[in-house]
């Protein structure tokens, strides 16, 4: 059985391979990229009597799915973690060096998500180690790109055979078992201008200045939402521009701006048809320059999960952590997740882990060494009681 040093040693190998997710789809140089975190958990799984199978989606940037157990001996149990980070820019705390102090590990994804990771791989190896076989067939997936785009968990699921029953996907939910949670749309907005000489800038058409009229369209439809229904666990969808990009120089009418907007989507809402009244305010704004149309590109999608409280799936897994001593309890997020691309494929998914979202993605990333064992001993109990032990 793994101790509690042995799953802090797997989150600290973990942690230390940068495996920063590249907002262009492919590597270019380290630390982007996951094929290090891919290659060392292929060592370790292999080890452990698992055929892996790795998969690169796009250059540089692999999937890895390892089984144990045969299909044809009863029902599949998917268990993924993502295997890309956030940048580390800004951290107050060295992002690769996977110090623990105080009983916290720190380093970028000791919360998001490595050190959930590590106590799902620990749980699977509990597991193991209690069972002379599996009755039906195990998997661990290692998606890529979870952090921008989905990028592993698309692929995933065009690609899994034979298809899971229920998939467990491990994030920071301190436990709580998160059957429905928001979609993800990212938008790329650009408006088209003409250079010409500050000095004169009515011989020109300044790009920055259409896009005021885009960002006050923008604001105005997110405003309209506050008057219509709010989910009751997750409110209303929402708006956010992240990025803005406009201009070459101070002294030249700039002639293109461009800006980055995050949409996030209720259950039951579709990343296709999310965007349609956006573009109409948007392209109607184009009117009085129709020969410099403004572009409107879909950059990233997650899709919503949305799986009823009742479904046997979430009633195995808060019975399995309560089994566990933990206060597993039905959860909403507003975030989104991979479980929402298999939710999208009709396979039933939910998120749990240890740590919390509230130290995702921060300066100062960390997870409490007591969480992550608390993980190995929730995941091992959910494997048990799906396979009905």
């Amino acid at each position: 059985m793994m101790s509690t040093a042995q799953v802090v040693d797997l989150a600290k190998a973990l942690i230390a391979i940068p495996s920063i997710s590249p907002g262009d789809g492919v590597v270019s140089q380290s630390p982007y990229g996951e094929a290090g975190v891919v290659a060392l958990l292929s060592d370790w799984l292999t080890a452990w009597g698992a055929r892996v199978e790795i998969t690169e989606v796009v250059p540089g940037r692999p999937n890895l799915v390892a089984r144990f157990g045969e299909a044809s001996a009863g029902p599949c149990l998917l268990m993924e973690a993502h295997s890309d980070t956030v940048a580390v820019d800004g951290m107050t705390v060295s992002p690769f060096e996977a110090a623990v102090r105080g009983g916290r590990l720190y380093g970028r994804g000791a919360c998001d998500v490595k050190g959930p990771m590590a106590a799902m791989l620990a749980g699977i190896r509990r597991y193991l180690d209690a069972h002379d076989a599996v009755p039906g067939q195990l998997c661990f997936a290692a998606a890529c790109g979870e952090e921008l785009g989905g990028l592993g968990a698309s692929a995933l699921v065009s690609t899994l055979t034979p298809r899971p029953d229920a998939v467990i996907v491990a994030e920071p939910t301190e436990f709580g078992v998160v059957h429905r949670h928001k979609g993800v749309v990212r938008y790329r907005i650009t408006t088209q201008g003409r250079a010409a000489h500050s000095s004169r800038p009515a011989q020109g058409v300044n790009a920055i200045g259409k896009m005021q009229r885009v960002l006050a369209a923008l604001h105005d439809v997110d405003r309209s939402r506050a008057d219509s229904q709010a989910d009751p666990q997750l409110g209303h969808e929402t708006l956010s521009v992240g990025m803005i990009h406009g201009g070459s120089q101070v002294n030249i009418v700039p002639e293109r701006c461009s800006i980055e907007v995050d949409h996030r989507l209720l259950p039951g809402q579709s990343p296709e048809t999310a965007s349609l009244p956006l573009r109409e305010r948007v392209a109607a704004l184009d009117a009085d320059d129709p020969d410099r149309p403004t572009t409107f590109e879909t950059d990233q999608a997650y899709p919503p999960l949305d799986l009823d409280p009742s479904h046997p799936l979430v009633e195995t897994v808060l019975q399995a952590l309560r089994t566990a001593g933990l206060d597993g309890k039905p959860a909403a997020a507003h975030y989104g997740t991979d479980a929402g691309f298999f939710s999208a494929a009709g396979i039933p998914a939910v998120v749990t882990g240890p740590g919390s979202i509230r130290q995702a993605h921060t300066a100062d990333e960390f997870i409490e060494v007591a969480a992550l064992e608390q993980g190995v001993t929730a995941y091992a109990a959910i494997i048990e009681r799906f396979f009905g032990g």
